[in-house]
């Protein structure tokens, strides 16, 4: 069975501010967690996630990671899904790496 793939871009700004502005915007905030290298801050459409089934946690996916040095590729597991307590609506997701990536390894700066 084939993985889902999500596209996601790597987002400069972080924090609660730009995160409420990435919602309304229709992007949700998300972080890739690459042990032992330094996370990636993410932005994935909406529209991308309510086509996949990622309500469940531990579930997989192939991220399409676009950034400055080109695309890549990252096997990722659902870490984490946050979403608002009275809303139907995703705040934030975790992803693991699961396997080290393919293509250029993007600055995070």
């Amino acid at each position: 069975m084939a993985l889902p793939e999500l596209s996601a871009r790597i987002r400069q700004r972080v924090g609660t501010g730009p995160s409420r502005a990435l919602r309304r915007d229709g992007m949700v905030p998300a972080i890739l967690h690459q042990p032992p290298h330094q996370p990636l801050w993410l932005k994935i459409r909406t529209h991308d996630l309510n086509r996949q089934s990622l309500d469940r946690v531990n579930s997989e996916v192939l991220l399409k990671i676009e950034g400055p040095e080109g695309e890549r590729r990252v096997r990722a597991r659902v870490q984490e899904v946050q979403r608002h307590p009275f809303r139907d609506y995703l705040l934030h997701l975790d992803f693991i790496a699961l396997q080290p990536a393919s293509g250029p390894a993007p600055e995070v700066t």
